[in-house]
């Protein structure tokens, strides 16, 4: 009865922390985007009104547009960094997060929807028509036409123009991934596929990032895989990772056949787990540690001692 009690008494608390929590969100979300709203739009008013060249205006503009904005996410992240534990991890992402959806919602979200909902409209947006003016548009020739454009300029126009940018990234370097590192040496970057069939320039950028880890998966077993294997057994053993490659391998046997490859006892203890635990920070290690840790065995007295050693 006692338990059932507690547990009836907790309920509208978890309730409650429940419903704060999504209001002081909501409250947050909003706020960024309300409150930039207003400076930009005093500004904007200030500059119209002034006599000043339109170089200034312009500079002024920009730093009191972006200057604002930013002020005003160092204000709110200061404020929610003050908050108590709990309630800074449950608010702080809404800090940033929050005005983008925001804007998002009242920008496209909304207007999407009243779209769809005035298309079963008239001209007028008064009657309720139904769904007349879907039909008209797919019987219509010259509708059609437009929709048929409009659909080959959405396919063509958007694999050209992301295809081309492809081509151009990957001409113009082939790979960032040395320069991300020195530019952010406390980043973990997991490379995954070990970028096959580039295996010398990705275990050259391990060696020269400690930040750097790889992750081959199927391509360890692939022609020329086996320098990830002789680079973990050496400087790579503390950035090497394993990959399951699954639903292309069976998990099982991707782990037997990954076993078998080769690595040394610590190499392959690292890969399996020990450096995803690192890098995650899953405290996995610690919990091993406490497990594995022999108990201290208790100090016999000197009758006790004695006794034991008397019994044959």
């Amino acid at each position: 009865m006692a338990g059932a009690t507690n547990s009836v008494g907790k309920a509208p608390q978890g309730a409650a922390a429940t419903v704060i929590t999504a209001l002081v969100r909501a409250a947050v979300s909003l706020v960024v985007p309300v409150v930039a709203f207003i400076v930009l739009y005093a500004g904007f008013i200030f500059l119209r009104d002034a006599n000043a060249p339109k170089l200034v205006v312009v500079g002024v503009a920009i730093v009191w547009g972006v200057g604002g904005i930013a002020l005003l996410f160092l204000v709110s992240n200061w404020v929610v960094e003050r908050l108590p534990g709990t309630w800074k991890d449950r608010v702080l992402p809404f800090v940033f997060v929050g005005p983008a959806l925001a804007i998002l919602t009242f920008y496209l979200l909304i207007p999407a929807v009243l779209t769809v909902f005035n298309s079963l409209k008239d001209a007028t947006s008064i009657k309720f028509v139904g769904l007349d003016n879907y039909i008209y548009a797919f019987t219509n020739p010259d509708m059609l036409t437009a929709i048929r454009n409009n659909v080959v300029w959405l396919v063509l126009g958007t694999a050209l123009s992301t295809g081309l940018g492809l081509l151009i990234a990957v001409l113009a370097d082939r790979s960032k991934v040395d320069r991300v590192a020195k530019t952010f040496p406390k980043l973990p970057l997991v490379c995954c596929h070990g970028f096959y069939p580039n295996v010398h320039a990705m275990v050259t950028v391990a060696f020269r990032n400690e930040n750097v880890f790889v992750s081959p998966d199927m391509y360890t077993f692939a022609p020329g895989g086996g320098l990830y294997i002789e680079a973990a057994n050496g400087f790579m053993k503390d950035q090497f990772l394993f990959g399951s490659s699954f639903p292309f391998r069976p998990m099982k046997q991707g782990v037997v056949d990954f076993k078998a490859l080769g690595l040394t006892p610590d190499s392959l203890d690292a890969a399996l787990w020990r450096n995803a635990d690192r890098i995650l920070g899953l405290g996995l290690t610690a919990s091993a540690t406490k497990t594995t840790a022999p108990k201290p065995r208790a100090a016999l007295s000197p009758k006790a001692a004695t006794t034991s050693r008397a019994i044959p």
